[in-house]
């Protein structure tokens, strides 16, 4: 028994030895891989984006930067002429009108004034707001009140002239009110009743770029159909009417190029280049003819 018992120990050893080398020989099965949970990588710091630097500051030039003050006791130049008619001298004419409230004389019909010499009166002259001769100067701003009055039942004074800027102060005389409306683009127009005494303040505005010639602001009555009236608007100082000989004179005028505007109501513009030298007065005279008749058919009684 106690040989049996050798026996088996050492069968048991041996076997064990030889699993021993046996598993020693084998290569060493694969570890399997532990499942390992990472936290997401942090993305790249991303640098925050640099202030643009602030844009130059431009430059803002006060009004009349770089330009030239006007002073009319430097400017030396002129333009002066006439405004004529051509043809036959038409008589004065007087307005038919109704029976009205301190109405004692007839009333002369203005569209049309032609003297002896065979010049007209109520033209207006103006200069273009685009003329050469006036790039560069600043000029001053226009001041100053305006009068037109209602009296006799006619505006007065019929044909004026004024500067952007200015204000008209209208004025009703008569003994009866008066219903009066206005236009001329760019003004935005009106429409009131005026009773006696009272008065209304208009602002006038002026036209530039290529329609740069004075705006002509045309006054009417709606209580009487015969009273009109006509503001002309400019913009550069350099304006006037003509007056009972005819003539005009724009004066004080820096030298250069220019564009002089003629206008009447009834045969309404023209306009002419010129170029004038400093200490220089340029004679320079316009005609009109009543090519259409317009004198012929306006609502008149002779004389």
């Amino acid at each position: 028994m106690v040989r049996a018992a050798y026996v088996l120990i050492g069968v048991l050893v041996i076997s064990s030895l030889l699993f021993l080398i046996y598993a020693l020989d084998r290569d060493p099965a694969p570890l399997s891989p532990r499942t390992t949970h990472h936290p997401p990588p942090e993305p790249p710091a991303v640098e925050p984006p640099k202030p643009k630097p602030p844009p130059p500051e431009k430059r803002v030039d006060p009004p009349g930067a770089g330009r030239r003050k006007y002073d009319p006791s430097l400017c030396t130049a002129s333009v002066s002429g006439v405004v004529k008619f051509k043809g036959e001298v038409p008589k004065a004419r007087t307005m038919k009108t109704p029976p009205r409230v301190g109405l004692t004389e007839p009333i002369p019909d203005e569209s049309l004034i032609v003297t002896r010499f065979s010049t007209l009166k109520n033209v207006v002259v103006t200069v273009s707001d685009e003329s050469e001769a006036l790039e560069g100067w600043e000029f001053p701003p226009a001041e100053g009140t305006l009068e037109m009055e209602i009296r006799g039942y006619r505006f007065a004074p019929h044909v004026m002239c004024a500067r952007e800027g200015q204000t008209l102060r209208l004025t009703n005389h008569d003994p009866m009110h008066q219903e009066i409306e206005w236009h001329g683009w760019p003004n935005p127009g009106g429409h009131l009743f005026l009773n006696t005494g009272e008065s209304t303040e208009i602002p006038l505005r002026g036209r530039r770029g290529r329609y740069s010639d004075a705006v002509q602001v045309h006054f009417e009555s709606r209580s009487d159909s015969w009273m009109d009236a006509y503001v002309a608007v400019s913009i550069p100082p350099f304006f006037c009417v003509t007056g009972d000989d005819g003539c005009y004179d724009l004066h004080a005028l820096p030298p250069g190029r220019y564009r002089v505007n003629v206008w009447h109501e009834l045969f309404h513009e023209d306009s002419r280049d010129v170029e004038v030298a400093d200490g220089e007065n340029l004679r320079l005279d316009f005609e009109f003819e009543d090519r259409w008749g317009s004198w012929k058919y306006r609502t008149a009684s002779d004389d």
